[in-house]
Parts: C-alpha cells; structure tokens; sequence
C-alpha cells in the first residue's frame, strides 16, 4: 500500500471495528458473525503499516466495558504481533502493560484473561532483543513476585499465571525470568510453613520452571543456581511433596547425585504405608521418569502397591 493513502485506508477499515452483526437464518450465503469477525481481524492485523495507528486505538478499545470488544481487540493484537514493526507495541509498551495487569487480575472473564495472557507471552517474545524487552518483562514477574511477598490477595492468584506468560515465551525471557525470580522464590518456599505465601511461592516455582519440560535445552540457564536448588530440596517441606516432585522433575539432571538420592529416600520414607492420592501418582511418576536410577533401588523395598504402581504408570490427570 501507499504511504499517502494508508491512514484512510485504515480509517475506512477500522469504522467496523468491532463488528456488531446478527446473522439471518434466510442470507443464502449464511454469513456469520465469527465469519465476520475473522474476515476484519485478518484485514486489521495483516497489514504492516496499520502498526502504529491500530495499536493505541485497540487499547483504548480495551477500555471499553464489553467483554466481547475486549475479546476482539485482544485477538486482532495477537495476531498482529509477528505482522506489525516492534516500534508499533514499544512505543506504547507502558500502555500495554497497564491494560493487560489490569485485565489479568481484575476482570472476572476468564476469556478476557486467557487472550490477556497470550498476549503478554506473544509479546515477551516478539520484544526479544529490543531494548524495551527487560522493561516489558520486568513489570509482569515484578508485580508477581510483589503479590507473593505481600500475600496480595487480589493478585496472589495470577502470580504463577503471570510468571508462566514470560517465562515459557521464548529461550531469552526464561533465561531473565529465572534470573529475576528464582532465587527470591526459592527463599520464601524454603519456609516450612504451610501458609499461603510459602505455597504461592512453590506454585509461581513450578509456573517459572516449567518450560524445561518441553524445552530441555534450557534447563542450561539455571545450572549456576544449582547450590540454591540443592539446599531448596535439603529442606523440602514433606506437606508439600507434591510440588517438590514436579520441580524435581524439572531440574534434576543439574542436582548432585547425593542430593537427588536423598531428597527420593526422604520422600519414599515419608510415604511407604501411605494412601497415595492421582496427583501424587502423577507426580510420582513424573519424577521417576527424569530420574530412574534414583527410584530404583527401593523398588523391591517397597511394601506400598499404589507406589509401584505410580512408577510404572502413566499419569491420568491432563496437564492444563
């Protein structure tokens, strides 16, 4: 497109934006309204020079008090991420941040959190390497490390949510998000207090370590924390065996020998005549899979059948 006419194009466009449509039972082309909403989105986010004139105006859509237009908005801005220049979002990246922590923890739609989310994750990626990139990043595991430590209730409970939004969004903002959050995080869990700030600490751990899961590669840049994590496991709490076993399954490969055996001992020994609860089983099972010598020699040991049986099954709950 010309630059001279970019600015009407967009504006002829934009005046549909969102489309309010019922669709007609008796239209024999039976046009539909998602139908709609998709032809336009494309149009909007598939454009490269629309960046800088779409992005402020969909946040201000933001603002509106439908749901829906919120919704709409957020999808034309996802879809738009890999499209539009990165000065398009940079420039108003303060903007972007407020809106979207504010729809994350204050709106109750889950719809409208969900897209929020994604957006945040699109984004940490696409900002990769820009100098806005630390900036971006920084206010949302911030405002989650905050919530934890001020047991902020209105946040608490989108802290591991928004940690898991940059943390899994690419190699480089895993890579800042351990940086910046693990080694507080793993102070706090190392509590053994069962109260709610130890137990959101551990869960925003497992958000923050996840993505060596299906990234292995990464698990590179969090070696130089392995003394951290080691003592984390020395002084596990056995309440919370559950969480324990995911994060060990993450990180096992960069722990000693000595303190991943001991940590398998401690648990097995806690647990031998014990009624095994699904997610333990899981949990179990995820362990023994990124560790097998360690669970090994007990296996004949064991007088427990629900723990052989969690070590040569699979898991059975779905991971979100």
């Amino acid at each position: 497109l010309k630059e001279d006419y970019i600015e009407e194009f967009f504006e002829a466009v934009f005046c549909y934006f969102p489309v309010t449509f019922r669709s007609n039972p008796s239209d024999p082309n039976l046009i539909s309204v998602e139908e709609l909403k998709a032809s336009l989105r494309s149009v909007i986010s598939g454009i490269s020079q629309f960046g800088d004139l779409a992005v402020p105006v969909l946040i201000e859509k933001l603002s509106l008090n439908s749901n829906a237009a919120k919704v709409d908005s957020l999808d034309v801005l996802i879809d738009a991420v890999d499209c539009y220049d990165v000065n398009s979002f940079t420039q108003f990246r303060y903007q972007l941040e407020i809106v979207l922590f504010s729809e994350i923890t204050g709106n109750p739609d889950t719809k409208v959190q969900s897209k929020s989310l994604q957006l945040v994750r699109s984004l940490s990626r696409r900002l990769s390497g820009t100098e806005e990139a630390q900036n971006w990043m920084s206010k949302f595991l911030k405002e989650a490390l905050m919530a934890v430590k001020l047991e902020s209730t209105a946040i608490l409970s989108k802290s591991a949510l928004l940690i898991d939004a940059v943390s899994v969004s690419c190699e480089e903002a895993f890579k800042f998000s351990i940086e910046f959050c693990l080694d507080e995080l793993l102070q706090i869990s190392s509590n053994s207090r069962m109260n709610v700030k130890e137990q959101s600490a551990r869960n925003c751990l497992v958000a923050l370590l996840s993505p060596v899961k299906t990234n292995p590669q990464w698990i590179d840049n969090v070696k130089s924390h392995s003394t951290q994590l080691e003592a984390f496991f020395d002084d596990c709490c056995e309440d919370s065996f559950t969480i324990y076993l995911v994060i060990f399954s993450f990180v096992s490969s960069i722990l000693s020998k000595s303190c991943c055996d001991v940590f398998i001992k401690r648990f097995i020994d806690s647990c031998r005549d014990s009624v095994i609860p699904t997610e333990l089983k899981n949990c179990i099972w995820l362990a023994s899979k990124s560790y097998p010598e360690g669970f090994s020699p007990f296996i004949e040991s064991l007088s427990n059948p629900q723990m052989l049986c969690a070590l040569s099954s699979t898991p059975t709950l779905a991971r979100n």
